[in-house]
């Protein structure tokens, strides 16, 4: 067999194995269903996803979520809230539940800056073999770039009283899914959204609504419905 035909085969061959690792990715890991079921204690607060804890600390005035080094602008605290980001990897589930019950007042989308689908593969590549291919990027055209994608998601347990739940995704692509509406009342574990590319969540409650907070040490690992503190009677 000639040499060019040996090359197309082994191109054919990397492309399908490219390919079946962003499938299997997909299948194996993001799309794991999560189940949070109601708890008996309806005051509890709890995690909305699984990842890593990357912060805790309080704010007040304009909040920002990190991730990798960038400051992304969450909105403006009028009073003192705790904030905790959560870092989810590649091989975490991507899913995102109420932390506790009550009413959806607002969602709030902010755009990537650029749509360019054709990164998944790349991003998947990189996921399972340790390259840098994202960093780079952003090294190298950050300037052009605008806001990574973000939903703020502001609901309501008690009356004049919110929290916010805020699903961060990639500069490069628009891939969160949301599954609530304003308007809609949900349960503590109910599905809010999915991240289909991007990885963190950061979670902002007001302190004056909590009777307590569960510590985590930074680097924590973290389950979608770990008790993160308790509302109020």
């Amino acid at each position: 067999m000639p040499l060019i035909e040996y090359g197309a085969v082994y191109l054919i061959l990397i492309v399908g194995l490219m390919v079946a690792f962003q499938y299997f990715l997909r299948k194996i890991f993001f799309n794991r269903d999560v189940n949070v079921l109601e708890s008996y204690d309806k005051q509890l607060i709890l995690y909305p996803c699984d990842g890593r804890l990357a912060y805790t600390r309080s704010v007040e005035g304009e909040a920002y979520a990190q991730k990798k080094q960038n400051k992304i602008s969450i909105g403006f605290q009028d009073e003192k809230c705790y904030h905790v980001g959560v870092y989810m990897s590649p091989y975490d589930r991507h899913f995102v539940v109420a932390p506790l019950r009550g009413r959806i007042k607002k969602i709030e989308k902010v755009n990537a800056g650029v749509h360019w689908p054709m990164l998944d593969l790349l991003e998947y590549a990189k996921s399972g073999f340790w390259m840098s291919f994202d960093n780079w990027f952003n090294r190298k055209f950050d300037k052009y770039l605008k806001d990574n994608e973000k939903v703020v998601i502001t609901i309501a347990p008690r009356p004049y009283r919110e929290i916010k739940v805020v699903l961060i995704g990639d500069k490069c692509v628009n891939k969160i899914d949301i599954f609530c509406s304003e308007g809609d009342w949900v349960r503590k574990g109910d599905k809010l959204g999915f991240i289909r590319r991007g990885s963190q969540v950061d979670l902002l409650i007001p302190e004056v609504l909590m009777d307590f907070r569960v510590p985590k040490k930074i680097g924590a690992k973290i389950k979608a419905g770990d008790k993160f503190g308790r509302l109020h009677d």
